[in-house]
């Protein structure tokens, strides 16, 4: 029997295949997850910032790779004009990577089978993942 942490907080675009993958797995787990749309409900400055604190490469981690927005951004330039890019990232949602998914002490980026059951375990370590 897996014993399960609860709650996670999962964010989710409803256009996201990744997410889908992470909203089944989490679901055959049996994990307990808030599920949070980016878009209509995007995560704070703060919540930013502490995702980005817990990740190797920091903030530059959480910037989709895909999608209109960022490829057209002149991530320096919004920096700029935006107070830096954690206000960035928080008044352009749209450019936050998917899906995220924390236990408020570690976090996943993308859908990663190992690291998101880890995650999902009662009995995971408590290291970044």
């Amino acid at each position: 029997m897996l014993l399960l942490l609860s709650p996670l907080i999962f964010y989710t675009r409803p256009d996201c295949l990744e997410c889908r993958k992470v909203k089944s797995l989490l679901d055959n787990l049996g994990a307990e997850y808030q599920e949070k749309d980016l878009l209509a409900n995007p995560p704070s400055e703060e919540e930013i910032y502490k995702f980005a604190s817990r990740l190797p490469d920091g903030i530059l981690a959480l910037f989709a790779e895909q999608g209109d927005a960022a490829q057209a951004a002149d991530i320096e330039e919004l920096s700029r004009e935006h107070d830096g890019l954690l206000n960035v990232l928080s008044n352009f949602p749209e450019m936050l990577r998917c899906p995220l998914l924390t236990d408020g002490a570690r976090i996943v980026v993308g859908y990663r089978e190992g690291a998101i059951t880890a995650l999902a375990r009662a009995d995971a370590p408590p290291t970044r993942v």
